[in-house]
């Protein structure tokens, strides 16, 4: 999706460590195949911070991308809405 310039700026926020979970996250939410796109979403976030917590990933981590997410899904909303600008 073309304007989704939140989502990819607040990539390079945070730790290394949260960073490549984020691309996870994002790959899920935004794919580059839309046509494969499906639902698994919010099933793909949940083994997303799962992952995170089994590689020693903090509180403060674990939020920051349960944050992503959100912004991950706030972002498609508003690129879904009719009179998107």
């Amino acid at each position: 999706m073309k304007n989704n310039n939140l989502v990819y700026n607040n990539i390079s926020l945070g730790t290394d460590k949260v960073k490549s979970f984020k691309l996870i996250i994002q790959e899920a939410c935004y794919p580059e195949e839309p046509i494969h796109f499906s639902a698994g979403s919010m099933a793909c976030a949940m083994r997303t911070f799962e992952a995170l917590k089994k590689n020693e990933g903090t509180q403060q981590e674990l939020v920051d991308l349960m944050l992503f997410y959100v912004e991950c899904g706030t972002q498609f909303t508003r690129f879904c809405e009719p009179n998107f600008i």
